[in-house]
């Protein structure tokens, strides 16, 4: 049978061919296809033309056997019979999926034959086939390419056999009839490696099922930590010198954890083997590992279709059109506990009061747009460009003013906002004020972005070193300045500083202002914010508490959290097994996981059927497919849906206003058009945040790999914003550590093949992509790369097509075989690794054929894949103790999907500095809050709703956003008072009752505390200068309160502000356990 081409080495393997015409089918093939190593080292001499051995009959054999038993009448059916087999192998019939006519591992052979097989029916298909020398009685008889049909192991639970490698059978097709087993005695030459690898496996399944029965006697319950060390301890004193050998194959391991969760699926089914129920599958660890879920790849759904927001997100999206179209995003109404919980920690960590009753803030146009009014009075000021007469330039000083200065164009001026910092009668000296759009809120050409707050300005980093003329002012704007409530009568209000090469907004006081030098040369200034440089010892401040989002394996969570100073107490991810790769890992049990939808969590939140953790960060790394630059479907439906998840990560933001954050993705996120990075720093600033946006590469910061990732890191107004990270890598020259190369991140490793997928030393030393035949294109991939030089270095399939370097099947195959693309010179079609660079960043699927990103994942010098080791756990900085859970894909996805280690230790290291150095800069009473009652809607006296209808939404505009109106009407149980946790104790948290108080302390008595009375100017060398917190009229005369009005900072009394209060007794109340 020939193809159209008239080649025999085309032809489809047909499966009505008999097996003796599929194996000489196959052996036209790959002797032709494979290289001599490989045909002599992979497969069996069946599939050799040397071979003429087919004469051989199992049947006959079995028969001649038969004949030397007595199976006379009293004969009992149920009797076990066996057959020994020696110089056996065992291979992959011509009809298997991947790896026709070569040898394989019997464990993979026993996963694919479940052991809830019913063998008795004939029902397994026979994918696998044996050779060997059938024993009986004196008698050898030689069988060939009988078909595989089952295989068992013994000696389970009989704790006095120490080895499971002579208790091995398989059943064939025609033993299936006699109800006969072979037991599998000593491998061939060719076979013995294969046969070595599985009888370690089937020992260590065999003592992992011994330690289950045995826990179970004492009624101890196993766990995946048991095996850290417990196991050893037990298993050693248990089998003493006889586990030399095994022992010493693994390398004298200790801790069989990865071994657990690398081979969890055979675990389970040799456990089945004995029964599927029973004590032996009652442990936690059939859970902890997975393997009771059938499958490792489940995902949780979202009960909710739509993604899940609060009104301000909203709001601040809603100019996102493509989301709008497909009607994404839908409000959640907080509940009573959770607006109790929100005000508490608007006082605890100083933020100011900006969403509110913002419609005022904003003008509308003729044509429907609409102006911040920030815009507006500069738009005004610039058309009328009257210059204002200044009686008495002292008037100015503190105030808002509107400047003109001559621009590049002659004749042309341009106006800013400035704040006058000191005055004489001809000059000023001012710092410049930005508008939002001219800072990190804006994006220069993309006007969907949106900065919420229509009345905010903000000090700029702009140099301010020359002074001005007092003849340039041309207007004068009421103003609050460094308030945490702007006044009522104030038309804008300024509370922060822009630093424009640093991309940060941060909270800026009193005595920064007063500086003699211009923020931009104020050496002082920076000094004393890079004072949280100095390294700090935790000693006994509080750790950091943690809530992670989109937390995949956990590898950003475990390295931020790597040092000791903080920790996650609660964590979601909705691939299961991702989130048992976290909890692996999670050794000390701090965590609490949820497998689920970050979307119905927050529901669970927001409505207050859940109480909501005290935390101290935010920490999240939202789905970046809708960002990438590679994505192809970002229009779609679902890909928008996974790009409006950054809303939600947002809302979650506000709802637990923690006093840190940290986001992350890909930088193509700040490059897109509408800009969802810019929105959510719009957001993030307009809840009052210090916000720090930076793109970091891997490599860097001591990393492997070129990955670079944008962060967003905001922090509240009460604490210190963190450094940037500060690149410790750099090329030859730059004073920096030499960057990390490939050859030196994997140059120790041991050298594997191509078909090592099993490694009992290293579980994750195993090649990504098992490259094997493909008879559709009539090739074999494997043979491909060994035709692949390794000098000079880089090179791939396609420049050593070019360079003549590929016999003539493997270029018909280039030829025909692949698409244009993969065909270019520039090709990254099986391209080998450049030793001497960094990696490329990790992705999550493993494609060797792909022309782009994928195909650059062959070994500099070895003919395979990387392994999973190299490309995946070196290539991201995993630790080897870091451990993953599922397949070598799954593993490969989840170091795909996550943060290199670098990169989370780094800013670990950076936001534990920043949190000391704020706790001892604050008082404990600052960092502590008090409770706060749940208030009725009527007695709120904050409104922090975002009411802005921008252009294209409108209030109550059911295509931008379907309000959720949800009521707790069951009883939830969250308490009325919450807890605000004190940070000098590590308290938890549990589930709560009707009855628990959630309150941390108890307040006795509380009364207004006076505040001493500080002026709003003071005089340096005979000039006036301006104190901020003030409120300025129009008009250009300084209104200086008495002290009863000067100590409201934001509360609506009218004698004492919202945070001045006296707490004359505090003791310690009830709380509840830790997550």
């Amino acid at each position: 049978m020939l193809s159209e081409d008239g080649n025999p080495c085309s032809a489809p393997l047909s499966p009505d061919l008999t097996k003796t015409e599929l194996l000489a089918r196959l052996t036209e093939r790959i002797e032709i296809w494979e290289s001599p190593e490989d045909l002599t080292r992979l497969y069996p001499s069946t599939v050799r033309s040397t071979f003429h051995g087919f004469d051989s009959s199992e049947v006959i054999a079995l028969n001649e056997f038969l004949a030397q038993d007595d199976h006379g009448p009293g004969y009992p059916p149920e009797r076990f019979n066996e057959y020994e087999l020696d110089d056996f192998c065992v291979y992959c019939a011509p009809t298997h999926r991947h790896l026709q006519g070569q040898f394989d591992y019997l464990s993979i052979t026993m996963s694919e034959l479940s052991p809830k097989e019913n063998y008795s029916s004939g029902a397994a298909q026979p994918y696998w086939l044996v050779n060997g020398v059938l024993r009986y009685k004196g008698i050898t008889r030689q069988i060939v390419a009988a078909e595989v049909v089952a295989v068992e192991m013994g000696e389970l639970e009989h704790l006095e056999a120490h080895s499971a490698e002579d208790s091995i059978w398989i059943m064939t097709v025609e033993s299936q009839k006699k109800n006969y087993w072979y037991r599998l005695k000593t491998p061939s030459n060719a076979y013995l490696s294969y046969w070595t690898t599985f009888t370690w496996l089937a020992d260590f399944a065999k003592f992992f099922i011994d330690y289950l029965y045995i826990c179970r006697e004492t009624g101890t319950d196993v766990h995946l930590s048991h095996f850290r060390y417990q196991f050893w301890v037990w298993l050693h004193g248990l089998r003493g010198h006889k586990l030399q050998k095994w022992h010493a194959q693994c390398a004298n391991q200790t801790d069989f954890r990865q071994h657990v969760l690398s081979h969890a699926l055979f675990l389970y089914q040799q456990a089945c083997s004995l029964g599927q129920q029973g004590p032996r599958m009652s442990h936690p660890i059939w859970a902890e590992i997975g393997a009771v879920t059938g499958t490792q790849v489940s995902q949780a759904t979202a009960k909710a279709k739509k993604t899940l927001v609060t009104r301000n997100v909203a709001a601040s999206f809603a100019r996102f059109l493509a989301w709008q179209k497909h009607d994404l995003l839908e409000i959640t109404q907080l509940s009573l506990q959770a607006e109790a919980y929100r005000t508490s920690k608007m006082q605890q960590w100083e933020f100011p009061v900006k969403l509110r009753n913002n419609n005022d803030t904003f003008i509308t146009m003729s044509n429907g747009s609409q102006v911040s009014k920030a815009a507006m009075i500069l738009e005004e000021a610039g058309e009328e460009n009257q210059p204002v007469f200044v009686s008495n330039p002292q008037d100015l000083v503190g105030q808002i003013v509107v400047m003109r200065t001559m621009g590049d164009a002659y004749g042309q001026w341009e106006f800013s906002y400035a704040w006058v910092k000191k005055a004489t009668s001809e000059l000023l000296r001012v710092i410049w004020l930005a508008l939002p759009a001219d800072t990190i809120c804006g994006s220069p050409g993309d006007p969907k972005v949106f900065y919420p707050v229509g009345n905010e300005l903000f000090f700029s980093d702009r140099c301010s070193c020359e002074t001005v003329s007092i003849q340039e002012v041309v207007r004068i704007v009421s103003a609050s300045v460094c308030e945490r409530r702007p006044a009522d009568n104030a038309e804008l209000f300024v509370q922060s500083l822009y630093r424009e090469e640093e991309e940060t907004i941060t909270t800026l006081a009193a005595s920064e202002l007063m500086s003699c030098q211009c923020l931009t040369h104020d050496q002082n200034w920076t000094a004393n914010r890079q004072q949280q440089h100095v390294p700090k010892e935790r000693g006994d401040r509080p750790r950091l508490r943690g809530l992670s989002l989109f937390s995949g394996c956990g590898l950003f969570d475990h390295a931020f959290t790597s040092k000791g100073s903080s920790e996650i107490v609660y964590a979601i991810e909705h691939c299961e097994i991702a989130t048992r790769s976290y909890k692996a890992n999670d050794v000390l049990n701090t965590t609490h996981m949820t497998i689920g939808s970050v979307e119905d969590v927050f529901e669970d939140f927001a409505l207050g059927r859940q109480p909501m953790p005290d935390i101290d960060f935010i920490i999240g790394g939202f789905p970046c497919p809708y960002y990438s630059s590679m994505n192809c479907f970002r229009d779609s439906q679902k890909g928008h849906k996974d790009g409006s998840l950054l809303a939600n990560m947002l809302s979650w933001i506000e709802l637990f206003l923690p006093p840190y954050v940290l986001m992350e993705n890909v930088p193509n996120m700040d490059r897109l058009r509408p800009n969802a990075c810019r929105q959510a720093i719009c957001h993030l600033v307009a809840l009052g945040y210090q916000v720090r946006k930076s793109i970091h590469t891997d490599a860097s910061l001591g990393g492997a790999s070129i990955r670079e990732r944008l962060f967003i890191v905001a922090a509240a107004p009460g604490v210190l914003l963190p450094d940037d990270l500060v690149d410790t890598h750099g090329p030859a020259g730059s004073g920096l550590r030499k960057i990390r190369t490939v050859a030196e991140t994997i140059g120790g490793l041991e050298a594997i093949t191509n078909d090592s997928c099993i490694n009992v030393k290293d579980t994750s030393h195993v090649p990504l992509h098992r490259l094997g035949l493909d008879f559709a294109r009539h090739v074999s991939y494997r043979s491909l790369v060994r035709q692949i030089p390794t000098e000079p270095k880089c090179m791939s399939l396609a420049q050593t097509y070019y360079d003549k370097g590929l016999l003539p099947h493997q270029r018909r195959f280039f030829e025909q075989g692949l698409h244009a693309e993969k065909q270019a010179r520039t090709s990254r079609t099986l391209k080998r690794v450049d030793p001497d660079t960094p990696f490329r960043t990790v992705c999550t699927i493993i494609s060797p054929l792909d022309a782009r990103v994928g195909g650059h994942i062959i070994h500099p010098t070895q003919h395979r894949t990387l392994s999973l080791k190299e490309g995946g756990r070196r290539a991201m900085g995993v630790p080897d103790s870091f451990l993953l859970a599922g397949s070598v894909e799954e593993q490969y996805k989840q170091c795909g999907n996550a943060v290199p280690w670098a990169m989370g230790a780094a800013w670990g290291r950076n936001f534990s500095r920043a949190w000391f150095a704020s706790l001892d800069r604050r008082s404990p009473a600052q960092n502590e809050a008090l409770p706060v009652e749940v208030m009725k809607p009527e007695q709120s006296n904050e409104d922090v709703s975002c009411d802005v209808a921008p252009s294209g939404m409108e209030k109550g505009d059911e295509h931008v956003a379907t309000q959720k109106q949800k009521h707790n009407e069951t009883g939830s149980g969250v308490p009325t008072s919450l807890e605000l946790r004190n940070h000098h104790d590590l308290v938890g948290y549990h589930g709560g009752s009707d009855n628990d108080s959630d309150s941390s302390v108890e307040i006795l008595e509380v009364r207004p505390v006076k505040r001493p009375f500080v002026p709003s100017v003071i005089e340096i060398e005979d000039e006036v200068v301006a104190m901020p917190n003030q409120t300025q009229k129009q008009s250009g005369v300084l209104e200086v309160p008495d002290h009863h009005d000067d100590e409201d900072d934001g509360s609506d009394s009218d004698n004492h502000s919202d945070g001045s209060i006296e707490i004359i007794h505090v003791r310690p109340a009830k709380r509840p356990r830790a997550f």
